[in-house]
């Protein structure tokens, strides 16, 4: 024990580290119609998960519907979750397939609707490639799936901010005829004073035309529609079998994306159909591509493929990554890391197919060469031999991220403790930190660069952080929206302003390319319905990860409109300086477990404490103990603080006990400091007027 030591000197460096059978009403008198929604109530059979307000409800109404008397009004706001769902009149099974339907008319966003949790038993109001038009505006999405697992309930709920009207919702094997969802109509209604309404009929809708667009001329072009057995594709497209009637990959001309052709694919559930094409330039192991192709679905699913890498892929039913082209057209674009070198692009049926392919692209990540050699299938050839007049081909703009940032250099050692790093203004947060509830810059994790954005908040907390954007973000436009994300639990919302369509949400994995160390990178693009100026995100429910490289670029631009989305506009935490003459330290002891000693004694686990008062201000002043641990090279490894989360506390009049735990290793040595203010110390290289060294030794 080392008693009464006296400070008379200012000495001594530092560095850092931180941290779920209804009965039937009896039929009453006929009610008159359009009765208010307020006086219509639900059946026990359909389950709500929150109790209707103003913003958030699913109520029955006889405003609007499909079929039948009724239809469900759904509003929910972008920071609800509203889920409604009925139990099924017997249980669906694993391996099985249904169909899924139901009618919508939608007002804004979507709603997702699925059978229990299956992983492929959905289908999503956006998804209208899968659409009838009922008129009226609505719409009936008919999809079948496969199930994975034994299912129990129907529901649906919300992604965002969404309102619709939803109506005659079915779920039947494709060998049967049973409906298996109990008030698939929401038509088991009672009236608020009694009683079940007597059903008025409802007239079938008239038709809406769907007007037929007239096409642009274009000069110098042969004749539209030519006979697609007349068009040959050039030899830069290699197909592995012969064209037949329920076989075949031929260009045409009567559907495109863009362009003056697409490819018109088909084959049946026992054929394998394989187009391919050699790259420009191969693919290379580690690099990062832009993977994306226009398709126009008739039946089934196709894959698109970097060669046979393992990771870089996508398929043409994955939604949720694409945007809507119209006339039946969606553009699917996905990010890609490569596990292999690759020289070739392919794209092959998966069970029975049918659709169109237009304007495939593969471009590297901060590149503008697309890689694929003819990906709009416009270097076509006529039976006779003469080549069409081309028409000049817009090569699709790659949306390459941004240049990366010149890496800030990270201090030795760089485990800087979070409170010492403040955020700069760019970025606003709705709270204060606390221990359950912060966003903290730190450099304990990181995508690139030297730190990331350290994001927790409770069940019942609302956290919010935003960014200006550079220029504002127009209404209409196509964007690509990114970030690097590592999730420790729960899910946060990306969101380009409130936009009801430009967003993206952390456990979009479908969307993801894995950075390692835990990390993956998601990429979606959006487009917008609205002027926006500002990049936000926040939690939905409990969550916590770390959030960086935050990206939001035009389509056909390379500038990024997030001022600071690798959060590295960051400053170090010192306060004003003060010197030691009022404080009085003694009783410095060593102890390791509970035994008080002399020396260090090997590796292992050490208290240090020391008895500090204040003998000149009553209300005290900011005081703290640091050890700081060096490795065998005499390079510091660790820093240790008395204070939580390295946060300054003010000690009063009477003497205060600090102590500060902290692990060695063998060959390690450790000094021990007091201080009392952070400004003008250089917490790397251990200079500074403000740092008292008490104590120094080593591990014998």
């Amino acid at each position: 024990m080392l008693d009464n030591v006296e400070v008379t000197t200012v000495n001594g460096k530092i560095s850092v580290i931180g941290e779920e059978e209804p009965e039937v009403t009896p039929e009453p008198e006929e009610p008159t119609q359009d009765i208010p929604d307020e006086n219509l109530i639900l059946s026990s059979t359909t389950t709500v998960n929150v109790a209707n307000t103003e913003n958030c409800f699913a109520k029955v109404t006889d405003n609007e519907k499909a079929g039948g008397n009724y239809s469900l009004h759904f509003k929910a706001t972008g920071s609800d979750w509203l889920e409604v769902s009925q139990n099924l009149t017997e249980g669906v099974t694993a391996g099985e397939k249904y169909i899924i339907s139901v009618a919508v008319k939608p007002v804004s966003g979507r709603v997702w609707f699925r059978i229990g949790w299956d992983d492929d038993g959905w289908v999503a109001s956006h998804q209208t490639q899968l659409a009838t038009d009922l008129g009226n505006g609505w719409i009936k999405l008919t999809k079948e799936v496969t199930l994975k697992a034994d299912q129990t309930k129907l529901l649906f709920h919300n992604d965002g901010a969404a309102e619709m009207y939803i109506d005659d919702i079915s779920l039947v094997p494709v060998d049967g005829t049973e409906n298996l969802v109990p008030d698939g109509g929401f038509e088991e209604v009672t009236v608020s004073g009694g009683g079940t309404p007597t059903p008025t009929p409802t007239p079938d809708p008239e038709p809406t035309p769907t007007p037929t667009p007239t096409p642009t001329p274009t000069p110098d072009v042969p004749e539209e529609d030519i006979p697609d057995e007349n068009l040959t594709l050039s030899n830069t497209t290699t197909v592995n079998v012969a064209n037949t009637e329920t076989c075949f990959a031929k260009v045409t001309d009567n559907e495109k994306a863009d362009g003056r052709y697409s490819l018109h694919v088909k084959a049946g559930a026992a054929d394998w159909l394989e187009v391919s094409q050699h790259l420009t330039e191969g693919a290379t192991a580690g690099g990062k591509y832009l993977l994306s192709a226009s398709v126009k679905v008739v039946s089934g699913k196709v894959w698109f493929r970097v060669g046979w890498d393992d990771t870089a892929w996508l398929v043409s039913n994955q939604t949720e990554l694409g945007t809507d082209l119209g006339n039946g057209w969606i553009r699917l674009v996905k990010e890609v890391k490569m596990t292999a070198d690759q020289p070739n692009f392919l794209f092959h049926n998966d069970g029975e197919a049918e659709m169109y392919v237009d304007d495939i692209s593969l471009v590297a990540v901060g590149g503008t060469e697309n890689l694929v050699p003819d990906g709009g299938f416009e270097d076509v050839t006529i039976s006779d031999g003469t080549e069409p007049t081309p028409t000049p081909e817009v090569t699709p703009t790659p949306t390459p991220e941004p240049d990366e940032p010149e890496p800030t250099p990270t201090p030795d050692p760089s485990n800087v403790p979070d409170d010492y790093l403040t955020l700069s203004g760019t970025t606003i947060v709705n709270v204060d930190n606390s221990d359950t509830l912060f966003a903290k810059v730190t450099d304990d994790e990181k995508a690139s660069g030297s730190y990331s954005l350290h994001v927790k908040a409770g069940a019942d907390d609302w956290l919010e952080v935003a960014q200006n954007l550079t220029e504002t973000a127009t209404a209409g436009g196509k964007y690509i929206l990114s970030v690097a994300v590592k999730a420790v639990s729960g899910k946060v919302w990306f969101r380009v302003g409130w936009d009801d369509t430009g967003w993206l949400v952390s456990n979009q994995t479908d969307l993801g390319t894995d950075l390692g160390n835990g990390w993956i990178r998601i990429v979606k693009e959006v487009t917008l319905t609205g002027d926006q100026t500002k990049l936000l995100f926040h939690n939905d429910g409990a969550a916590e990860l770390y959030i960086d490289d935050l990206v939001l670029i035009p389509m056909d631009g390379t500038e990024n409109l997030v001022p600071d989305g690798g959060f590295d506009e960051v400053t170090v935490y010192t306060p004003d300086p003060d010197d030691f003459e009022d404080y009085e330290m003694s009783n410095l002891i060593l102890k390791k477990g509970t035994d008080v000693i002399d020396s260090l004694t090997g590796a292992g686990s050490y208290t240090v404490l020391v008895n500090v008062k204040n003998n000149k201000l009553t209300d005290g002043l900011p005081c703290e103990l640091l050890v700081a641990v060096f490795n065998q090279n005499g390079e510091m490894e660790n820093l240790y603080s008395d204070k939580d989360n390295f946060e300054m506390t003010a000690l009063g009049a009477n003497a205060e006990d600090l102590s500060v735990t902290f692990n060695i290793g063998e060959g390690y040595s450790v000094e021990a400091y007091l201080i009392n203010n952070r400004q003008d110390i250089d917490l790397y290289t251990l200079d500074g007027e403000n740092i008292l060294e008490l104590w120094t030794q080593s591990v014998e």
